[in-house]
């Protein structure tokens, strides 16, 4: 072998294990980051999914407080509608009623 054969091998040598090692480490990177990517991804949908669950029980519960509201607000106007029927009565029994009372007071002092 003559010295530019051997030049040619301790520089080529160690070149070519250096570009082969890093095409290897490129490729493992590459699948451990693949990896790491799917692990992530897996996690961020689980994550959504519980999200999912809670907003769709927090709207059940929503709209059962929204029937609940609903029935408690008929139930207020009925109420009301006693109320007011129950005003009515009493302001047409008033006049006859302070009429008895000074018919009777007037009996008792006579």
């Amino acid at each position: 072998m003559n010295e530019n054969t051997i030049r040619l091998l301790f520089a080529g040598v160690p070149s070519l294990v250096f570009i082969i090692g890093g095409i290897a480490a490129f490729y493992n990177m590459k699948g451990t980051y693949k990896d790491e990517l799917r692990k992530t991804e897996k996690e961020f949908a689980d994550k959504i999914e519980k999200q999912n669950e809670r907003i769709g029980s927090l709207k059940d519960k929503l709209s059962g407080q929204d029937v609940e509201l609903e029935k408690l607000k008929a139930k207020d106007e009925n109420q009301q509608q006693i109320i007011n029927q129950l005003d009515k009565l009493i302001y047409d029994l008033i006049p006859s009623l302070s009429k008895n009372i000074n018919s009777q007071s007037k009996r008792e002092n006579d």
